[in-house]
């Protein structure tokens, strides 16, 4: 997939779960932190 543009629902999806995460981490929540999730979406 490397390369290739993401179809708008595609972007529309990672940006809901970028926020998703960032609101967790505001709110000290269970889950990993940010920059973990993009780690391990960009190995």
């Amino acid at each position: 997939m490397k390369g290739r543009t993401l179809s708008s629902q595609s972007q529309g999806l990672v940006l809901s779960l970028l926020n998703y995460f960032q609101q967790e981490k505001d709110n000290g929540g269970p889950l990993l932190p940010l920059l973990a999730v993009q780690e391990v979406c960009n190995s």
